[in-house]
């Protein structure tokens, strides 16, 4: 079946991200420590752009469902919520479906966990012959990110499928390039958002 994208993209990795409200479909999977070295190689064969380092601040909300993000410390605060859990073809894994917004930050206080990451990113664009590779400069429908993860002293790797759109399913940016790639290594991991994460997989020895 041809793969035709269905909205609004990721914007190249040098332009500001939307500020719109949006929806996201993501699927991410969690490891003490390193990730695996299979899936280490198979991200490296076609990561793009240099390896970006940031810490974010997130507030703790009490809730696997609920995220509140302060990117890099700056800007507004990025807010999103769980709307539902949605099954990916072929198989047995279940995409998270995400409502996301922007307020201002004044309307937050409080104190935050923060989280240092070292990411790198694959990105994809869909067209009539399915997901195509695409480079750090051109518009995206689904991105893949790996990264470093430092927590209160403990060392994770993280992998995420990511598609966001403000008008369209962001599901059907997903699927396609999730059943074309299948990265391996990735029995054993845990599957949760940053919110879970911070809630209860970060907390398991």
């Amino acid at each position: 079946m041809a793969a035709v994208s269905p909205g609004p993209r990721f914007p190249s990795v040098s332009s500001p991200g939307p500020s719109t409200p949006c929806r996201s479909a993501e699927i991410r999977f969690w490891w003490p420590g390193d990730a695996p070295g299979s899936l280490s190689e198979w991200f490296a064969d076609g990561a793009t752009g240099p390896v970006e380092k940031r810490t974010d601040h997130y507030y703790p909300t009490g809730s696997p469902g609920l995220g509140v993000k302060l990117r890099s410390g700056n800007g507004p605060l990025e807010v999103k919520a769980l709307a539902g859990e949605v099954k990916l073809p072929g198989g047995s894994r279940r995409a998270a479906i995400w409502a996301r917004h922007e307020i201002p930050l004044g309307l937050v206080g409080g104190s935050t966990r923060n989280i240092a990451k070292s990411r790198r990113l694959r990105r994809f664009a869909l067209s009539d012959g399915g997901p195509r590779e695409c480079g750090a400069d051109g518009d995206a429908d689904c991105e893949i990110e790996l990264a470093e993860v430092e927590l209160e002293g403990s060392r994770w790797a993280s992998l995420c499928f990511e598609a966001a759109s403000p008008i369209s399913d962001p599901l059907a940016c997903l699927a396609p390039v999730w059943q074309s790639l299948r990265p391996p290594g990735l029995l054993g991991a845990r599957l949760a958002g940053y919110p879970e994460f911070l809630l209860n997989v970060a907390r398991l020895p």
